[in-house]
């Protein structure tokens, strides 16, 4: 009898000193370890705006990876400056949207509808609720070396109480192709409906089209 006792009280022990030992032990079903290398993201930058903004108010972009996809111009503008622009061809280098105290202005280069140079789109957004009753708007295009392309944009007129506006101009014919640079003259203005002036920050563009 005291040596049954014995072994039951050593049986017992063990079981003790194994239930102990199973939370550090795991359920023995072993997790497979992701894979070297893996992800489900992948990294790649802006190289070329292709088209924008739309009626959505996003752009169509060429990435490094390949892709073609649509992104909001703002997340654009802001990717750009950031990365501080591109020097492989197609690459911004320099700040398409540009934010002052009374709202942004913008200016985008693309090519026109059937693939050639060059197409340029302008403009400004007013911010803190205000609006504007009249605005005048330059800029100019310059082609690459030896294309012979120059452009002076220029527009202007009256304005209902409006908080954004946008222009454009498209080439009268296709240009080489090659390094185009654009930008809005410095003294562009909205006049608001309190008499105040909304002046641009001269935002500018150089891409390869």
């Amino acid at each position: 009898m005291t040596i049954m006792k014995s072994a039951r009280r050593l049986l017992g022990g063990l079981a003790v000193a194994a239930a102990a030992l199973l939370p550090l032990l795991g359920s023995g079903t072993a997790e497979a370890a992701p894979a070297s290398g893996s992800s489900d993201m992948a990294l790649s930058t802006i190289t070329r705006v292709i088209s924008g903004p739309d009626a959505d108010g996003k752009d169509q972009v060429a990435l490094s990876s390949g892709q073609t996809i649509k992104l909001p111009a703002t997340a654009v503008a802001q990717a750009q400056r950031l990365s501080g622009g591109s020097t492989t061809p197609g690459g911004v280098t320099t700040q398409n949207t540009v934010s002052g105290t009374c709202g942004s202005s913008y200016i985008y280069l693309y090519e026109r509808s059937d693939g050639t140079p060059v197409r340029m789109v302008t403009g400004f957004n007013l911010s803190g609720g205000r609006r504007a009753i009249s605005y005048g708007w330059g800029a100019e295009i310059i082609g690459p070396s030896g294309s012979g392309y120059q452009y002076e944009y220029g527009a202007s007129g009256s304005l209902a109480f409006r908080t954004s506006w946008q222009g454009s101009h498209n080439s009268g014919k296709a240009y080489a192709r090659g390094d185009y640079f654009a930008y809005v003259f410095s003294d562009s203005y909205a006049l608001l409906d309190n008499g105040s002036i909304c002046t641009s920050e001269e935002p500018s563009q150089e891409t390869f089209l």
